[in-house]
């Protein structure tokens, strides 16, 4: 059954914008489409992005490979409008993996905006530059706002093509491609996802990849249980959706053998190929 989304509308500097033109279900093809959050994912599609990363931890796993050229001359540009000190780094590093090539930019001081340019602006100006663009925000659905900037410079005639947005973490909001890393990482373990219990713990109200994770979860149909306090609960759209390390953690849990925090974050890399692949049209599987 293919995933739902309900209409998204967020207040920005011109008025509200409906966001639901950019936050398409993926229903199995994500070629072209924005990977902006997990209600965009059914079960199927989450399963397929577990495919193309087992296939791309293959090829970058051969001493002989260590990549492969699916996306020669293809240009990702990872926008970190917010301090990332993993996410922009991986995924410039599985852009690179696939054959195509990838510039980190951190921050914004640099930027035009400083000299007023508008943030609207600044999204296109990126796409003109790019043929996927991966980003951070600090504000809630960030990322989303870009895709509907570029999407109404290509409705008016002034861009050429659509291009897809990744949303690498948005505010309060939601974290995709971290969860999807996740739940592959979890599937290494247990190559299943029914009949598994998941324990989510920690600051739900706050942490991005916590809401990503939950709704990943229940896609999938594992059991959750969210650990929550009352000044930290989960927030009210997320509980509704599913119905049904902010501190850090004493570094004694380091030296359980059960700790997979290291191989989660190796595991992001096979996984963003995967993402980046997938939304550009190309099957790792299939090529490999």
């Amino acid at each position: 059954m293919a995933a739902t989304v309900e209409t998204i509308v967020v207040g920005a500097e011109e008025g509200p914008i409906d966001l639901s033109s950019v936050i398409q279900p993926i229903d199995g093809d994500a070629s072209g489409k924005n990977l902006l959050c997990m209600e965009q994912l059914d079960a199927e599609d989450i399963q397929t992005y577990i495919e193309e990363a087992y296939a791309a931890e293959l090829i970058i796993k051969d001493p002989l490979r260590n990549g492969i050229d699916l996306l020669p001359r293809v240009v990702l540009k990872a926008v970190m409008r917010q301090p990332s000190t993993r996410t922009g780094g991986s995924m410039t590093t599985a852009m690179k993996k696939l054959g195509g090539t990838a510039e980190l930019i951190s921050g914004m001081h640099s930027s035009s905006e400083a000299k007023g340019e508008t943030l609207a602006d600044s999204w296109v100006a990126f796409a003109t530059q790019a043929d996927i663009i991966g980003t951070r925000t600090a504000e809630d659905w960030g990322p989303a706002l870009a895709a509907h900037a570029i999407r109404e410079a290509v409705e008016y005639g002034h861009f050429r093509q659509n291009i897809p947005v990744i949303n690498l973490g948005d505010g309060r909001n939601e974290h995709p491609t971290q969860a999807l890393g996740d739940v592959f990482t979890i599937h290494k373990h247990f190559n299943r996802f029914e009949g598994l219990r998941i324990a989510i713990v920690g600051d739900h109200e706050r942490y991005r990849a916590h809401h990503s994770l939950l709704l990943g979860a229940a896609a999938l149909g594992m059991e959750i249980i969210a650990v929550e306090s009352p000044a930290a609960p989960i927030p009210p759209s997320i509980v509704e959706t599913l119905r049904p390390r902010r501190d850090e953690l004493n570094p004694n849990v380091d030296s359980d053998p059960r700790m997979k925090d290291m191989e989660q974050m190796a595991n992001m890399i096979p996984m963003r190929m995967a993402i980046i692949a997938r939304h550009l049209g190309k099957s790792i599987v299939e090529a490999a």
